[in-house]
């Protein structure tokens, strides 16, 4: 029951204001359980799922830890811009980018930026995107 009136109290909120309004005052529900740098991390659709997680029966550290790992978890790390990415991706296909771990990714863009030469740079980041 308190599923279907969070729901209806969502469904009504979004339809009675603004996207950008709704969008926040769902964010500011969701701060109790996590800091604003994390919902920063969150998209829209990202937002809604984080709030319905919410209003489940669990206790508010099991909450903020579902939250946390909603905006931080991704196909890439979100600590890395897309420039980074893309220079680390030079050498790599993209599923071997997608598998790396931040801190190879670091690794990577510190071979990337470099002396040595192209190729065993490209050696050393594809045996990073192998661990």
């Amino acid at each position: 029951m308190k599923f279907f009136l969070a729901i209806s109290s969502l469904s009504l909120a979004l339809a009675t204001t603004s996207p950008a309004t709704a969008q926040q005052s769902l964010v500011d529900q969701l701060s109790q359980y996590v800091p604003d740098s994390v919902l920063s991390l969150l998209s829209e659709s990202e937002i809604l799922t984080a709030f319905s997680m919410s209003t489940s029966r669990e206790t508010n550290a099991q909450k903020a830890s579902r939250v946390a790992y909603i905006a931080t978890s991704g196909s890439a790390p979100r600590t890395y811009s897309r420039t980074q990415l893309d220079l680390v991706g030079r050498y790599l296909t993209d599923e071997e980018l997608s598998r790396m771990s931040g801190q190879h990714i670091g690794d990577a863009l510190a071979v990337v930026h470099s002396s040595r030469p192209e190729v065993e740079k490209r050696g050393i980041i594809r045996a990073l995107s192998d661990r």
